[in-house]
């Protein structure tokens, strides 16, 4: 404050959640002003997580951490390394396997936590039944292949399917098919 007696009674540093005040000040000599203010809090710290998982590829996940609103620049904890200081996004690889808590904090201390998990690459894994065709020389066989594990949708000879694929109208003989998931990993049966 500038002017009036000293002291002056309603000074000093306080806390405030976000509004609109009146603050009265009074001097040594009973007179008084009056202080208006507003306060606007920052928007809301908050924090979206794009796991990437583990593949036949890479045998470790990464994570693709998104940050808005509280106050920039961010910092994120995962596990026991800090990353940062960010802008709005922040990458984090070489994970394994495995439960994590991100703490994401702002230049002004606040805080929010993600729980998230990479889950482990489980390998596709299929079985094929044969039926033969009904006499010989016809072309009424098939062969059903249903999906044990692996990530969907699959792929095979250009069709996509989520569980089970029949390949019809073959004639008696041996195949072969190779099962590709959704990350690019494959499976090879006879």
């Amino acid at each position: 404050t500038t002017g009036g007696t000293e002291p002056v009674n309603g000074t000093g540093t306080f806390q405030f959640p976000g509004g609109t005040y009146q603050q009265i000040l009074t001097d040594a000599n009973g007179c008084n002003t009056e202080v208006d203010f507003t306060l606007t809090n920052p928007p809301a710290l908050v924090a979206s997580v794009n796991i990437t998982e583990p593949s036949c590829l890479n045998n470790f996940g990464a994570m693709l951490i998104s940050t808005s609103g509280g106050t920039g620049p961010y910092t994120v904890q995962v596990g026991p390394n800090q990353y940062g200081p960010y802008s709005n996004t922040q990458t984090v690889s070489g994970l394994s396997p495995g439960s994590y808590i991100l703490f994401i904090t702002d230049s002004a201390g606040c805080q929010i936590n993600i729980d998230t998990n990479i889950n482990a690459y489980v390998a596709p894994l299929a079985t094929a039944t044969a039926t033969n065709p009904t006499c010989f020389g016809y072309n009424d066989g098939f062969v059903t292949i249903t999906m044990q594990t692996g990530i969907g949708p699959f792929h095979l000879n250009g069709q996509t399917f989520t569980t089970t694929f029949t390949d019809n109208n073959l004639p008696a003989a041996t195949y072969s098919y190779t099962i590709t998931d959704s990350l690019g990993c494959t499976y090879s049966l006879n």
